[in-house]
């Protein structure tokens, strides 16, 4: 018993774990662009519930003055305040914030508008309402990118967009398609959402094995 209580008087204190070991991944943090209110609220609040931290924006001056202000990793736009705020509001966010993953809303389906958005630097094209399901797969793009390049947190490198000016139309709408296949229930849902006929999507997927 004696040697016991030397040993364990003499025994050198547990090493501290360094904090860089246990510190957990920081939250994605969101900047919704919408001059709805209770559009930017209702996609606030599923952003809250999925783990990310999501600031408002109710002018195209708004947004640029939180992305310059905050760290911001990704930023949902919704394509009527662009119109309201001037042509160029996408190009203008993306310039302030390079490798910023920006996510076009619109209210109604337009493939036309979809490949265009690519086209200009934005990750992706979404018609309202956003589903959980879709606000759920940005974030976790975001993550991927972060977890494959360390240097993709919030603010930091100059990382390219995921699709940009140098794809064709075609395999800018392809990828497009592909995304809304990966989350829609169906493919009658998928073809509500991509604003064409079922038998055309049908075609689509079959020509280019999706």
């Amino acid at each position: 018993m004696a040697k016991e209580r030397i040993a364990s008087r003499t025994a050198p204190p547990p090493r501290a774990v360094h904090s860089a070991s246990v510190r957990q991944e920081a939250p994605p943090r969101a900047l919704v662009c919408d001059p709805d209110a209770q559009a930017r609220r209702t996609v606030s609040d599923q952003l809250h519930r999925l783990g990310c931290v999501a600031a408002q924006a109710a002018s195209g001056k708004e947004a640029l003055r939180i992305l310059r202000a905050h760290p911001i990793d990704l930023a949902f736009l919704d394509s009527g305040l662009e119109r309201e705020s001037g042509p160029g509001l996408a190009g203008e966010l993306l310039a302030e914030r390079p490798g910023l993953h920006l996510v076009l809303v619109s209210a109604s389906p337009d493939v036309n508008a979809a490949v265009e958005a690519i086209r200009s630097g934005a990750a992706d094209y979404l018609v309202k309402p956003l589903s959980r399901a879709q606000l759920g797969l940005e974030l976790e793009r975001v993550r991927e990118r972060r977890r494959a390049d360390p240097r993709l947190t919030a603010g930091a490198g100059d990382a390219a967009p995921v699709l940009g000016g140098w794809f064709s139309a075609e395999e800018i709408e392809k990828e497009h398609v592909r995304r809304v296949l990966a989350w829609a229930g169906s493919l009658e849902e998928a073809a509500q959402v991509l604003g064409v006929a079922v038998t055309t999507l049908w075609r689509k997927r079959k020509r280019w094995a999706l």
